[in-house]
């Protein structure tokens, strides 16, 4: 790169620059002698004076070092946090002269009221022994600051807080001094004296208002100085890589670096800088300076406790967020356990770290090494490490390096039990740079590069700014510096992302996501979405006491303006989907035993309390206009017309009232049948205000026709059901770590499918039209969390979100509304955001806008059968052409399918055209392929999977026909199903159930002992059972062949004995196994004889065809 192409260079040193005015004394009338002699005093005055002012700064500098703690470039640099406000956010500053670097941050929130504060925590920023800390400040016109500084935790975990008057415009470097600032406890904290103990172990930013609404300030260039004693010389350069990371179509992107010298000397460096496409999300994995490259990522690892295995790659699969542990047993059962991580080859460890975990349940931890995997001896240096409290990443004491191909990591407390051990999160090992490629990694074509050499001052930094002149294409970028100084190489990457093109909102649009925010509007639009579901439309949120809504703005504590928010919205373009759940504290009556928290999760006291909030809302934002009268708002607003689909409850079946334990979390706490009731109630009073108004049933928590049959089956007081007051059917489903292709367990409500998940959505549309033809399905919550107990990553929620929409589109339901808009916080679904805590885009927003794009206005073709069970594709009808998806479940492979010229476009939007498709490379991310000639071969293949369709349909139908008994024992408040060709629901047998002829099923002799339920089972129809002793259970069946499946619980020795009549098979009880077998009931029966205590769990005797 020319010096002339460098648009930014900026340097900040450890000198300082000190000036002094001296004004002339107004002396009169003196003689020429004394003023002589005043003359040489004032000049002897003054070169004391100079020494006074300058020896000390000078002093002070030369013992002072300016270290940049951050350049404040990217908004992930910055958590947000607030108190008495809500909407804090971190964003890229706009139209503002910046003081370092090409970027400033904006920190933003909406305060309550006087005293709302900001509290914005710099990520990864720990300032030790700073001497002072600095940062520029930039306060706009209309702020409502009161005051601005910074907070901190000391050694010792307090917190205090040092603040200055809020009383400039414009920049303003704010500074503290450690040793004489005014720092006082952030709140009171009794355990604590209130003075600063060094090191400082955590650095926010904060401020306070001065009254309510949205406010803001900027910071830039944070800056600390620390004692050059602490300088360490031939230490290396820092080296950070910020540029922006999404860079507006036909843009050019910038590489922004900060180079950080800790020496007393000046660095020659030699910097290279090069853009590559990168259409796989390639991870770099690019080694440290020093370390080396992390080799447990390569690694596997196996968690032992008392000889057995309890988890499997928590330690080595770079998540933080995994951790094993053994059980809580509040017994102190916990003496010791083990980690075996086995290496891809034996190595000499160098050097390793830890990420602590749950640093509250480990002690000591003993290291052993072992090149067979057999004999494992002690580490000398690394035995009874202390990781007791050890919050974050630590590195072993590692002075003398070690060959290892396993290593054991032994946790123990030197005999004494605890109630849990709890292992690390995650384990770093290196082995050094002599053997590691310190080129810049290949992932796709070459953008850009540039080469310069940098001098840094110094104990000083410098911030590049070097521009890419290359205008980018939609798609996937990464850029990545080499620097080296000669001896040592330091490689750092960033991933780029350019914008899609604009894909204006509408109705018809089959994607959408879950929102909340709806300052965010423009910037769902922008992702091309056309729906969002809107989570906090909820009944106490708009009504603060009986008969009295407002909804604009809502009563406290929320004081959500849900008008402004509908408004925002409809301006974007966007449809709103409703969730209208949860009750207020004036529409419930207590109920004893269920905890306070769960006080808006109560039974209205009326169904029509329900119906009146629904009537209140769809009033309002329906296309009718209603007379005043009828309106319990004070303003009459009504016939907003901006809402069509209202979603009357959300979850409801995830943890109801089941007949015990009260529900301890979920939003409802009554019983399904309860649910029922207030449902029809609010699809009622939906369709009284507003008849072109549509219902969405309750959003399901789970998607399987057995999830959703009780609307099938429950049946009200005039013999109608749910189903036929309902428009759209809402379903759930998450497949968590687990692909979707091969998902068979559903994370979000714990329950087994039985089968993979794109067989589910067909049974459940299959569902829909025996029981409700023509409404549409809507997958109303899908995702991926990035960390947390279902989480995995953000390149694998990038590549398995757009798959999972397309499984579940091509399958038959109608849309898919992603959970959810924003979130990075480590809990189950929080994680899932398509946008992070800090609002900047996730790889995943990129792929599921080229997913938005590539599928607009596409209806389902086939799916394509290619070789193997690891590459899925689909066909597609896009304006009169056929589109092809393709891509592999995990790893990579080929297309195999040759269609001529084609164009490609991959996960993140980037088109190439092809002369052949056959050599395609196929990885976790889709490729779209279009602009092709159907082949013969493909042509082929899609009448394949017509043809498998149709004697799939068949075959359901021929099951339909069969004979099937279903029982469930004990008293199940909730009505079980389960799909055999048809939906079959499962007859209830309560303890007093007495088989008589009329009946044709009961316990015989004598009825049950008692109704069971055992609450910690998964299964619904296993939960409940019947208690019995020494009592048969005769079924009358159709005489014929039967496949048997019976579950009890006895003991392990208990026997039981199938009777026909004709043949008798006897079976030893598992209480974890179903007892399954063929039966002849050639007799037209079934007898269950059983001898001593037995509970009965569930019987299903189905006709084989």
């Amino acid at each position: 790169m020319h010096s002339n192409q460098l648009v930014e260079y900026r340097q900040r040193c450890s000198t300082f620059c000190f000036g002094s005015c001296f004004t002339r004394s107004n002396i009169i009338n003196l003689t020429p002698v004394f003023e002589r002699f005043r003359m040489s005093i004032r000049f002897i005055l003054t070169l004391l004076l100079l020494n006074l002012l300058l020896l000390a700064p000078n002093a002070l500098a030369q013992n002072m070092q300016t270290r940049l703690l951050s350049a404040l470039e990217n908004p992930a640099a910055v958590s947000a946090g607030k108190y008495h406000a809500s909407d804090a956010s971190v964003t890229l500053a706009r139209d503002i002269e910046t003081k370092v670097g090409p970027n400033a941050l904006a920190l933003n929130l909406t305060a309550n009221g006087p005293g709302g504060k900001g509290d914005f925590t710099i990520q990864g920023v720990y300032p030790g022994h700073a001497q002072s800390i600095s940062c520029w400040a930039y306060l706009p016109e209309g702020h409502t600051l009161k005051n601005v500084g910074f907070q901190v935790n000391d050694a010792k975990g307090e917190s205090l807080i040092s603040l200055v008057d809020a009383n400039w415009l414009g920049w303003k470097r704010i500074t503290v001094d450690i040793d004489n600032a005014n720092f006082k406890q952030t709140y009171t904290q009794n355990n604590h004296d209130g003075k600063l103990d060094l090191p400082l172990k955590s650095l926010h930013i904060s401020f306070f208002v001065t009254k309510a609404g949205p406010t803001s300030v900027i910071i830039d260039g944070l800056e600390a100085q620390y004692p050059i004693d602490t300088v360490v010389n031939n230490a290396p350069v820092a080296i950070e890589l910020t540029s922006n990371t999404d860079v507006p179509l036909g843009q050019s992107a910038n590489a922004t670096l900060i180079l950080t010298n800790p020496n007393s000397k000046s660095a020659e460096l030699q910097l290279q800088v090069a853009l590559q496409s990168n259409p796989h999300l390639t991870d770099l994995d690019l080694p440290d300076g020093d370390l080396g490259r992390d080799h447990a990522t390569l690694a596997s690892s196996v968690t032992l406790v008392d000889g057995e295995q309890i988890g499997t790659n928590t330690l080595t699969d770079a998540n933080s967020h995994t951790a094993a542990g053994t059980g809580y047993s509040g017994q102190k059962k916990w003496a010791t356990a083990d980690q075996i991580i086995t290496l891809d080859k034996t190595r000499t460890i160098t050097a390793m770290k830890w990420d602590s975990g749950d640093a509250n349940w480990v002690a000591k931890v003993n290291v052993l090494a072992s090149l067979d995997g057999k004999n494992f001896k002690p580490v000398a240096e690394l035995q009874n490490l202390d990781f007791y409290k050890k919050w974050g990443t630590h590195a072993f004491p590692i002075q003398t390096p070690f060959q290892a191909r396993y290593l054991k990591l032994h946790y123990h407390d030197n005999g004494q039990k605890a109630n849990a051990i709890r292992m690390p999160s995650s384990l770093m090992i290196y082995d050094g740079m002599a053997d590691e490629n310190t080129d810049i990694p290949v992932t796709g074509q070459r953008i850009a590069t540039v080469e310069k050499s940098v001098q840094v001052p110094a104990l000083g930094y410098q911030v590049l700014t070097i521009p890419l002149d290359k205008p980018l294409v939609t798609g996937s970028y990464v850029l990545v510096s080499r620097v080296t100084d000669g001896q040592r190489v330091t490689l750092a990457g960033q991933e780029i992302f350019c914008e899609p093109t604009p894909l204006a909102p509408k109705p018809e649009s089959q994607f959408g996501l879950n929102a909340s925010r709806w300052s965010l509007a423009s910037e769902h639009a922008n992702l091309g979405i056309g729906w969002v579901r809107f989570e906090n439309f909820k009944w106490p949120m708009v009504s603060p006491k009986a008969n009295t809504y407002s909804f604009s703005p809502g009563p406290a504590p929320w004081n959500l303006d849900i008008d402004d928010a509908m408004q925002t919205y409809t301006d974007a373009g966007l449809s709103i989907l409703p969730m209208m759940f949860l009750t207020p504290q004036w529409a419930s009556d207590p109920v004893d035993g269920l905890k306070d928290k769960m006080k808006l999760t109560r039974v209205p006291r009326s169904p029509d309390l329900y119906g009146q909030f629904a009537y209140q809302t769809v009033a309002r934002y329906g296309s009718k206009k209603i007379e005043s009268s009828k309106l319990l708002t004070a303003d009459k607003v009504t016939g907003k017309d901006q809402i069509k689909f209202f979603e009357l409850g959300n979850e409801p079946d995830l943890n109801p009232f089941r007949g015990k334990d009260l529900p301890s979390w979920g939003a409802w706490s009554g019983t399904m049948d309860q649910f029922w009731e207030i449902f029809k109630a609010g699809a009622q009073s939906v369709k009284e205000a507003d008849p072109d108004a549509l219902v969405a049933s309750p959003g399901f928590a789970g998607m399987t026709c057995e999830t959703v049959d009780s609307m099938r089956t429950y049946t009200y007081a005039d013999g109608t059901h749910p189903i036929d007051y309902t428009d759209m059917l809402s379903v759930h489903f998450y497949s968590g770590r687990t692909p979707p292709e091969i998902a068979t367990y559903d994370s979000n409500n714990a329950s087994d499918l039985s089968v993979a998940f794109d067989e589910q959505v067909r049974r459940t549309c299959e569902w829909r039209d025996r029981n409700r033809p023509g409404i549409p399905i809507w997958l109303t919550e899908t995702g991926y969390d990035t960390g947390g107990p279902i989480g995995t990553n953000e390149r694998t929620q990038s590549a398995r979100l757009p798959r999972v929409v397309m499984i579940s589109l091509h399958n038959g339901f109608d849309k898919v509304i992603v959970y959810r808009e924003a979130g990075s916080t480590p809990t189950q679904h929080a994680a899932a955001g398509v946008l992070r805590n800090d609002m900047t885009r996730r790889p995943s927003w990129y792929s599921y806008a080229t997913l938005i794009r590539q599928l607009d206005q596409a209806t389902p073709d086939q799916q394509i059968k290619l070789d193997g069970q690891n590459t899925w594709a689909y066909t597609w009808n896009r304006e009169g052409k056929l589109l092809l998806t393709a891509w592999c479940v995990t790893g990579e492979g080929k297309l195999g399918l040759e269609l001529g010229n084609a164009t490609v476009t991959d996960a993140f939007g980037m088109s190439q055209q092809v002369t052949s498709t056959a050599e395609l490379k196929l990885t976790e991310f889709p490729l779209y392929i279009s602009d092709f000639k159907p082949s013969s071969k493909l042509n082929a293949l899609r009448e394949q999977n017509r043809q498998a369709r149709q004697d799939r349909k068949a075959r359901l139908e021929k099951m339909a026909q069969a004979n099937a008994y279903l029982f469930d024992f004990g008293k199940n408040l909730e009505s079980q199903s389960i799909n055999i060709g048809k939906m079959r629901a499962y007859t209830k047998v309560p303890a007093d159930t007495v088989y008589t002829k009329d009946v044709g099923y009961g316990f015989e002799d004598k009825p049950g002992q008692k109704n069971e339920f055992t609450h910690w089972l998964k299964d619904p129809v296993e939960k409940h059972g019947v208690d019995t002793h020494n009592t048969n259970f005769r079924v009358d069946v159709t005489p014929g062949t039967y496949a048997v499946s019976f579950k009890a619980r006895g003991s392990s020795s208990q026997s039981i004995t199938f009777d026909t009549g004709s043949d008798q098979q006897e079976f030893t009880v598992n209480t974890n196994e179903p007892i399954n077998t063929t039966i002849k009931a050639d007799k037209g029966y079934l007898r269950i004889v059983s001898n001593g205590r037995i509970s009965y769990r569930y019987l299903t005797v189905i006709e084989k065809q």
